[in-house]
């Protein structure tokens, strides 16, 4: 198999965006005639699309312009299409400007994309603030929406995978739903959590997978020094999000669809009946033994004669395929003094097992309004939510994929092929018991969150680019756990006897609800600063108190069953019942700064701190200063450079040295004999 075919294969059919519903329009369907004429005049062109250096462009968009068919090009920059004469072609590519061509009688084209300059002025949002990308003395990749929705993948996170320079994105498990890890430039802390801060619309310690890919407008991510103002928190760099807000106009309506089906890359091919069996002779006869089978018996079984046929573990377990799809509807709009977005979302994955053991569905919704209170006051309020659930069976994917590697081709799901016996098999592990919810019971997961953040934003009149700002976050996540685990039978079938013997795997089968609940606080005021002093000295400050609480509940319920009922705890015995929880607060306090200063865009100089205060620590070492300073020298804003080397557009110097921090170890160690386990219990007064 070549390397192509050990990617991951993602068939996806993107529906995309309607566009404009205009008021004329008339009508209650989408579909139209068909054009016979427009049928007969389709034809085939072929192209390439390079740079101006002649390297091939990969994964450019060549699109038949005012229609949804279009294609990427290939590792070589190559593309196909089947087209209309007389329609365009709309090419384009990220950091690159569009280009439109027209088709006629061509059928072959040779396409140069022009870098597009203009992306030079570019906003990149930075910790607490934003930049110019021209003026940017930091490491900040960034991907923007066209991007996420490009790559046809239904989660933020996978959206992001490989679309970013020293960003890798590992998914942790292969089940839907499933979480993922990424690490920006490597692994950075030896202890604690290895994951980056996610900050969504200013306010930090979000998560991502709360989000819907087609809701973000921009994500900017801090991969050097330059994530230092976030402090404690920043050790393994910064993830920011921007969320689409509304844009003045009449009310845009937007539809896009996701239909995909999954499979593996590959899967190993075991051995077959006939092949296990000659190896196992083989084995016996270089142990110094007799084969453990005759001729006659082993070409039985290299024949698949009745009684003696191959079992496939893999198939008997597995579909050859997954299906899933994701529908996303939002509108924007706006006017002078209003300006609005909202969207709803709907996400369904199923797993490759059969029996629909792994299941997962996800709702969205954002709603993203601004208003203009008066003339110098803004006000703005964001609200997004999310409510998915996760059903499993009692073993996780891995555990079920494992037993059809290590389950015996001569062996059968059931027990003389009957479906109400299934058969005991090598290791107790029979995949096709194991992946069945109504024979081994089942887990399930439910997730409420919800994020508002709400903001108030004065431009100071009498002070030009003086802006007061105040914000405020609540965040709610809430949990819901239930394991409903049942023994089961699997059986033996005696031909003798004619009867079937039977074993339990399992016992006792148990039922387990468990409840959390989150909530984080965030305040913040904010005071910025940003003016141009004669056409060359550009100057910002920037100081922001902020301040956070979290707070966190669980609890937890077991009961074993004599014998299993239902799935309701009640239904459990009284002999042996558990209970547990617990609850924890946290409490942050910062204080941060930037200066920047640039001389007509061409040397930049910029000075940020962070002062964290955490609770964690013994009064006297509560606080920590975490600075960064970078500069940066645009040399090709230099007359030499611009009377001389026209070829270059932007060229950069810039270096960057500042200090993070990671918020981690056990709260209180320094009281001696501290301790939260074990039954003890302290009493602290606020200091």
């Amino acid at each position: 198999m070549n390397n192509k075919d050990k990617f991951l294969m993602f068939l996806s059919l993107i529906c995309l965006p309607f566009g404009e519903l205009a008021a004329e329009q008339t009508g209650t369907g989408l579909s139209s005639p068909i054009n016979q004429e427009v049928l007969q005049n389709i034809v085939k062109i072929t192209g390439q699309v390079i740079d101006l250096q002649g390297e091939p462009i990969i994964g450019a968009t060549v699109m038949e312009k005012g229609t949804a068919n279009g294609i990427v090009t290939d590792l070589d920059g190559n593309f196909n299409l089947n087209v209309s004469p007389s329609n365009k072609l709309q090419i384009s590519y990220v950091g690159f400007q569009t280009q439109e061509l027209s088709i006629g009688s061509n059928r072959s084209f040779k396409i140069v994309l022009k870098e597009d300059t203009e992306l030079l002025d570019e906003v990149v949002v930075v910790g607490y603030g934003s930049v110019k990308k021209s003026d940017l003395t930091g490491a900040v990749a960034s991907v923007s929406t066209q991007d996420l929705i490009r790559s046809g993948r239904t989660d933020a996170v996978g959206a992001m995978q490989g679309a970013l320079p020293g960003v890798q994105i590992q998914r942790s498990n292969s089940k839907p739903g499933g979480e993922y890890n990424i690490l920006i430039r490597g692994l950075n802390t030896i202890s604690g959590s290895t994951s980056p801060l996610i900050v969504v619309d200013g306010v930090p310690g979000a998560s991502l997978s709360n989000l819907n890919p087609d809701d973000i407008e921009k994500i900017d991510i801090l991969k050097d020094a330059s994530a230092a103002i976030y402090g404690l928190n920043a050790a393994n760099g910064v993830i920011l999000v921007t969320t689409k807000k509304g844009q003045k106009g009449k009310p845009r309506f937007n539809y896009s669809g996701v239909f995909g089906w999954q499979k593996p890359t590959d899967v190993p091919e075991m051995m077959n009946a006939g092949q296990f069996m000659d190896i196992k002779n083989e084995a016996s006869i270089n142990a110094g033994g007799e084969p453990i089978l005759t001729k006659e018996e082993l070409m039985k079984w290299k024949e698949g004669a009745p009684g003696y046929e191959s079992t496939d573990w893999y198939d008997e377990a597995m579909k050859g395929s997954a299906f899933q799809q994701q529908h996303n509807f939002s509108v924007t709009g706006g006017s002078e003094n209003v300006d609005f977005f909202f969207s709803l979302g709907y996400l369904t994955d199923n797993g490759i097992v059969k029996n629909d053991g792994f299941d997962y569905e996800k709702y969205t919704f954002r709603s993203n309004l601004s208003a203009k209170l008066s003339k110098h006051l803004t006000a703005e309020v964001l609200i997004g939510g999310r409510y998915d659930t996760k059903k499993t069976p009692r073993f996780t994917f891995f555990d079920i994929f494992k037993a059809t590697r290590a389950a015996w081709p001569t062996e059968r799901p059931f027990a003389n092929n009957n479906p109400d016996y299934p058969s005991k098999v090598f290791l107790d592990n029979n995949p096709v018991a194991m992946s069945d919810p109504d024979i081994v019971g089942y887990s399930q997961t439910n997730n409420k969150a919800l994020q508002t953040t709400a903001s108030v934003k004065y431009d100071v009149p009498f002070v030009q680019g003086l802006q007061i700002k105040a914000t405020g976050a609540y965040d709610s996540n809430m949990y819901m756990g239930k394991n409903a685990h049942r023994s089961y039978d699997v059986f033996t079938y005696a031909s003798e006897t004619d009867t079937y013997l039977k074993q339990t795997i399992g016992a006792p089968a148990y039922i387990n609800n468990s409840y959390d609940d989150h909530n984080k606080l965030v305040l913040q005021a904010q005071v910025s600063y940003q003016r141009l002093f004669n056409k060359r000295h550009n100057v910002g400050v920037t100081l922001v108190y902020e301040q956070s609480k979290y707070w966190y509940r669980n609890s937890s319920l077991h009961r074993d069953y004599d014998f299993y009922t239902n799935d309701q705890v009640d239904q459990g015995s009284v002999n042996n019942m558990k209970n547990g929880g617990y609850e924890t607060e946290e409490a942050s306090m910062s204080y941060i700064g930037r200066f920047t200063y640039d001389y007509m865009s061409r040397y930049l100089v910029e000075f940020a701190f962070r002062e964290d205060g955490s609770y964690r620590y013994a009064p006297g070492a509560r606080w920590g200063f975490f600075p960064v300073v970078s500069v940066g020298y645009r040399i090709s804003e230099e007359k030499f450079i611009k009377d001389n080397l026209t070829f270059i557009d932007n060229l950069k110097l810039r270096a960057s040295y500042g200090t993070v921090g990671e918020n981690t170890g056990e709260p209180f160690q320094h009281v001696q004999g501290f301790s939260t386990t074990g039954g003890g219990g302290y009493s602290f007064v606020d200091g």
